[in-house]
């Protein structure tokens, strides 16, 4: 509570930092120049591929440390 009082309060100072570089919504699929669909599928795909990545080295790094994993 104390920090929104705050902020409500130094808005008015910091109202041309704040809002300096405001350049409207930007999307990852409009960046890439890709269709929505293509990009959803990768973003997911990627996602996957992290989940897997992570749990591999997570049992990797157990076994080094000599630790026992979760999984």
């Amino acid at each position: 509570m104390f920090g929104s009082w705050l902020f409500s309060e130094a808005f008015t100072l910091i109202k041309p930092i704040y809002k300096t570089g405001y350049l409207g919504k930007y999307f990852l699929y409009k960046l890439l120049g890709l269709p929505i669909g293509v990009t959803i599928l990768m973003v997911t795909v990627a996602a996957i591929g992290f989940l897997f990545l992570f749990g591999f080295l997570e049992t990797l790094f157990s076994k080094k440390l000599g630790g026992k994993s979760d999984l």
